[in-house]
């Protein structure tokens, strides 16, 4: 566990950004690939379908 600290401190900011914006990329890729593809994801992220699950934070 302390090598990990010790390289999160090394890392660079423009490392770590990438590092993470891979991680949502890769996170995206596979809620589109469940929804079937981009076309039918966007259509699901515009319905206004009280089923579809929907995370809300609070207020």
């Amino acid at each position: 566990m302390q090598s990990k600290r010790n390289d999160d401190q090394n890392e660079s900011f423009k490392d770590r950004a990438y590092r993470l914006t891979e991680s949502l990329c890769g996170l995206l890729r596979e809620e589109i690939a469940e929804h079937g593809g981009a076309e039918a994801f966007v259509r699901w992220v515009r319905s206004d379908d009280e089923d579809a699950d929907v995370y809300t934070l609070p207020l």
